[in-house]
């Protein structure tokens, strides 16, 4: 525990409040303290890219384990339309050893207007290791995630369009996240 305690003095984040509901797994509460770093560190380059974010961490289902997660979001107008490309980082307390813990990511890219279901939708989830996650760069995974998501758009107007006629009434403009 003196080691948890050593690393959240030096990386400034309230471990109080991530202690309260991640007490039973060292490993795993240490995890979340570092990509609770990690996000506060990229704060600034997120916001300078338009990506908004919001942690929607906490405790769920009947054992109460915990989930750290954050979701990352860019939009735009595009007429009449609405386009968003979001991005979830999720970390689940593990039932097994956090070593072997996994981080899933999902990014999802809509095309809607307001008030109405979407009119496009795609998503995608696939799961790292979390070693792998706190060895990068978690800004760039971040910018990644929604890249893909944006690559998953309908074409913009006046590119070429779908030969799937079903597909040609969507366009957009394209939100170009920067790294």
């Amino acid at each position: 525990m003196e080691e948890f305690a050593a690393y959240a003095e030096r990386s400034g984040v309230r471990r109080e409040a991530v202690r309260a509901q991640v007490e039973p797994d060292q490993l795993f509460a240490e995890a979340v303290i570092r990509l609770q770093h990690g996000v506060e560190q990229a704060r600034s380059r997120l916001a300078e890219a338009g990506i908004h974010f919001e942690d929607r961490s906490g405790s769920f289902g009947r054992n109460a384990r915990y989930r750290w997660c954050f979701h990352f979001e860019q939009h735009q107008t595009s007429g009449p339309e609405i386009v968003i490309v979001s991005a979830d980082i999720i970390c689940l307390e593990s039932q097994s050893s956090a070593a072997q813990a996994e981080v899933e990511t999902r990014w999802t890219a809509e095309v809607f207007q307001p008030g109405q279901p979407p009119r496009f939708k795609h998503d995608s989830r696939s799961l790292l290791a979390l070693a792998q996650v706190l060895s990068g760069d978690l800004t760039a995974l971040i910018h990644g995630l929604l890249r893909q998501a944006e690559t998953a758009l309908p074409p913009a107007a006046g590119e070429p369009q779908p030969t799937d006629p079903a597909h040609a009434f969507f366009l957009h403009k394209p939100i170009l996240c920067q790294p």
